[in-house]
């Protein structure tokens, strides 16, 4: 009984991430209507036409929407156990598309982001521990450290998922009846604790799930 309902609760969750997935997705596509409907750029003033950030902007919209697209697949106990070369594929998808367009463009947008120095500093630790995480479980797969590399991935896709937590965070706040400032800012801290919690909690469980001969018989690295 005990295991079912652990099941249902996994099942829950999942379901429950990937409609937040689609949700944030679809919330992004009024943005590529006429820039004078869209709030966002009202607030942001002149910065919202300079070329600069609107590039970054755009470019970090649709390149991160890919990742949280890639990352419950990459977690997937079908796909990892019926084709391990599409979980490589995906996963250097993740990696490329994080590397070369989401965090570059989203460093741009989080030295420009609204909430002062502290919205800043936010936004730009997020950045920080979403490179470092990522790179370590590159680096680890590469040495064929499995354990290692899905660890520091889980806590990467975990801070991609602030992209989630931040605009749950951002709509409810402002019902403690604050300033719109000090709720976007409690947004983007808020949303950095969840990705590290999520991040931590996440890891050992996910690594319990996959199972060990599985692990002892993978190699997900692309040979140099």
């Amino acid at each position: 009984m005990a295991n079912q309902a652990k099941q249902l609760l996994k099942a829950l969750s999942v379901s429950l991430l990937i409609a937040l997935i689609f949700l944030t997705i679809a919330s992004t596509f009024h943005y590529y209507g006429p820039a004078e409907n869209i709030g966002f750029f009202f607030d942001k003033g002149e910065l919202s036409v300079t070329p600069l950030w609107r590039t970054a902007f755009y470019l970090h919209v649709s390149t991160s929407m890919l990742c949280l697209v890639c990352g419950p697949l990459l977690v997937s106990n079908l796909l990892l156990k019926k084709s391990k070369r599409v979980h490589r594929i995906l996963g250097w998808a993740y990696v490329g598309t994080l590397f070369c367009w989401a965090a570059p463009s989203g460093l741009v947008l989080a030295i420009y982001a609204m909430g002062g120095l502290a919205g800043k500093l936010g936004f730009l630790t997020i950045w920080v521990l979403w490179i470092v995480t990522t790179a370590k479980g590159v680096q680890a797969v590469r040495r064929g450290q499995i354990d290692k590399h899905i660890v520091w991935m889980i806590r990467s896709y975990a801070l991609t998922l602030s992209a989630l937590s931040f605009r749950v965070f951002h709509l409810l706040l402002p019902y403690l009846e604050i300033t719109d400032e000090a709720s976007y800012i409690g947004a983007v801290w808020l949303s950095l604790l969840t990705s590290i919690i999520h991040g931590e909690l996440g890891a050992p469980s996910r690594l319990k799930n996959i199972g060990r001969p599985w692990l002892q018989g993978s190699n997900l690295s692309i040979p140099s």
